[in-house]
């Protein structure tokens, strides 16, 4: 465990988003991880966060993904590291001048946009138990990217670890009534959905209902149809399993989502609490009747 309770404001490459506060140990600690694995290698998102998390899980006292996505931001915003444009995308050294020092005085280095994709075609692939390590990652990584800066370090912790154990995903993964479902592009994961029916459904449990529980996509994704081609994956299940209505829950503090759904023919009809850490959040059920 780390003892030094000096701090560090990391920054991020977009402009209107602001880093977090993180000891100053723990900065050094990931930057060191870092730069030591691109120093050999140019892994795309899902390959970075795995080496990160192998090399010092042991060592890091906390969520190492989390604080890795921190700390990798901050080092794009600092133009130390820097994504390629290739599909899919890879992280490596900069090729430009950066600030390779330990930068924790840097508070005025440019934020550097990041590149958005073009999608060629998505393929959807069944999730199985061999593939519970892909789907942990893709679930924090996604997870971490969509609520990271509402919510503290603390809470996202504690979440990150319990909500994506290897324990509770291989529960999820084996129960007949859950489905899980990734967006693949050129052979790396860019996101999932996850279905529940009869008893696997979080509140409602109807027999004739079908809940989506997930639909994420990594950030570099957004705006390219991603969603909706899993969305859509999910309609033509709802539609199969000749399903009453579809429903989920979404975080009212998420516009964007609710947007997304709202556009799909979702309409809002209940709320409930959805507890985040030891922060109760407040979740926007909403509901989509099918044709019979």
């Amino acid at each position: 465990m780390m003892a030094s309770t000096e701090k560090i404001q990391t920054l991020h490459p977009d402009p209107n988003k602001t880093g977090k506060n993180i000891a100053v140990a723990k900065y050094a600690l990931l930057k060191a991880t870092i730069l030591s694995i691109l120093a050999d290698l140019e892994p795309t998102h899902l390959e970075l966060m795995e080496a990160i998390h192998a090399r010092i899980k042991e060592e890091l006292d906390g969520n190492a993904q989390w604080y890795g996505e921190t700390v990798k931001l901050d080092l794009e915003a600092r133009k130390v590291i820097e994504r390629t444009k290739t599909k899919p995308a890879r992280y490596r050294l900069a090729r430009g001048e950066g600030d390779a020092s330990t930068g924790f005085n840097v508070i005025s280095a440019k934020p550097k946009a990041i590149q958005k994709r073009s999608i060629p075609e998505v393929d959807i692939l069944k999730v199985g138990l061999s593939d519970l390590r892909r789907l942990q990652m893709i679930g924090r990584a996604t997870f971490l990217e969509t609520f990271a800066a509402g919510n503290t370090a603390e809470n996202m912790d504690k979440y990150l670890a319990e909500g994506f154990s290897e324990e509770k995903l291989a529960g999820e993964l084996s129960d007949a009534n859950s489905a899980f479902y990734f967006a693949m592009l050129e052979g790396e994961v860019i996101g999932y959905l996850k279905l529940n029916s009869g008893g696997a459904q979080t509140e409602l449990k109807a027999e004739k209902a079908l809940e989506i529980e997930r639909i994420y996509v990594l950030k570099a994704y957004h705006g390219k149809g991603v969603g909706q081609v899993l969305y859509d994956h999910a309609m033509e299940i709802a539609r199969e399993t000749q399903a009453g209505y579809v429903w989920l829950g979404v975080w009212e503090e998420n516009p964007r989502a609710i947007q997304f759904y709202a556009k799909n023919g979702f309409v809002a009809f209940d709320k409930h609490v959805f507890m985040l850490g030891d922060d109760k959040q407040t979740d926007i059920m909403m509901k989509k009747m099918l044709p019979i």
